[in-house]
């Protein structure tokens, strides 16, 4: 088995979020439109949508590399957290189901 050299191991990973992410957004894209949806969950949904595009961040985006960074940082784990607290019926997981154990 061959070990990745550590740049190699950053970029598997940040492939694999990229494409964890965009999964995600289509997650929530549909969840926006469903129901069964809470509104506190939309009204989270809007904000992130808000905090991407604003001027207003927590670190100004004319910083040239940090003000970018927190928004490649903090929008995917908003987005990772809303997506966690969706019902069951929105996203459509299915829950295993476990066999009632054996009465003696």
């Amino acid at each position: 088995m061959s070990k990745l050299s550590p740049l190699a191991a950053f970029g598997q990973f940040a492939a694999g979020r990229l494409f964890l992410f965009r999964k995600e957004v289509g997650t929530l894209f549909r969840a926006f439109f469903h129901p069964a949806t809470p509104f506190p969950l939309k009204a989270a949904m809007l904000f992130v949508v808000f905090y991407l595009v604003s001027p207003f961040d927590l670190i100004p985006d004319f910083i040239p590399l940090a003000g970018w960074m927190d928004d490649l940082v903090l929008v995917p784990l908003a987005v990772s957290f809303i997506v966690s607290l969706l019902p069951l019926e929105v996203t459509g997981k299915k829950v295993p189901v476990t066999a009632p154990a054996p009465r003696r």
